[in-house]
């Protein structure tokens, strides 16, 4: 039998000895380091995989005769895990709503640790971003970690550009960039001199906020004064540097908008 095979009881009660005293990771999930070294050791393997589902399942009774029926479905244990996952998730977003800072604070530093876990990030993201201010450690920690930066809300992100502006330059460049090539493109249709242009100047301010570029810019910088002045002086760089009459357009838009 599968005893006979990879040896006696004995054996496998000391493999799970072995498993259970390898380090987890601080926060005790076992990651795939633990489990690599977990088989690197064990004498038994059957037994090791049989006592991690018992150390790492869902220890919950009334669960337990509902597992055979996932199995008869072909449901695996990862599938049932991460639907368990994604509705605990969605309770605990909602009770998030309403908490008192100290309590979010805490459940922050507990979340945060595991933030790069795609399935747990979510927690941590939404406590981010009802957290105003957010703590300027994970901020930091935020701006080292591009896939976690990405995944923020633009509430999170504005805290992020206030302390790394090289970060705000680089997601403001490629709209700047876009927005000069387009309105390059309708100035120089006709003259290229000041009183061809100014018509193309004297836009009224309705139709300048209607630009998709300044609605964008909008809501990237939002009530931020210190992000507002951070695009004044990137446009007025531009325009020191290019000596480009769209970038007086673009300033004039700008700021009517803000304004």
């Amino acid at each position: 039998g599968i005893n006979a095979e990879y040896g006696s009881a004995s054996a496998s009660a000391n493999a799970s000895a072995s498993a259970s005293a390898i380090k987890k990771n601080k926060v005790a999930i076992p990651d795939a380091n633990y489990i690599r070294e977990m088989f690197n050791t064990c004498e038994n393997p059957i037994k090791a995989i049989n006592q991690f589902q018992i150390e790492n399942g869902l220890q919950i009774a009334s669960l337990e005769p509902v597992l055979p029926l996932l199995d008869l479905h072909s449901i695996s244990r990862v599938k049932f895990h991460h639907s368990v996952i994604r509705l605990l998730q969605s309770k605990l977003t909602k009770k998030l709503e309403g908490m008192p800072r100290e309590s979010l604070e805490k459940m922050l530093k507990q979340a945060f640790s595991q933030i790069q876990h795609k399935e747990l990030m979510p927690v941590a993201l939404e406590i981010m971003k009802l957290l105003n201010p957010v703590p300027s450690t994970c901020l930091k920690k935020v701006a080292a970690l591009p896939e976690v930066y990405k995944q923020c809300s633009i509430e999170v992100k504005r805290q992020v550009w206030e302390k790394h502006q090289g970060i705000f330059g680089d997601e403001v460049r490629p709209i700047l960039n876009k927005y000069i090539w387009e309105k390059d493109v309708e100035l120089h249709k006709g003259s290229e001199s000041l009183t061809a242009a100014a018509p193309f100047f004297a836009i009224a301010p309705r139709k300048r906020r209607e630009s998709p570029v300044v609605q964008q810019l909008k809501e990237m910088i939002g009530l931020s004064f210190p992000l507002y002045q951070m695009m004044l002086i990137f446009v007025r760089t531009l325009y020191q540097r290019n000596k480009n009459l769209t970038f007086l357009h673009l300033t004039i838009r700008h700021v009517d908008v803000i304004s």
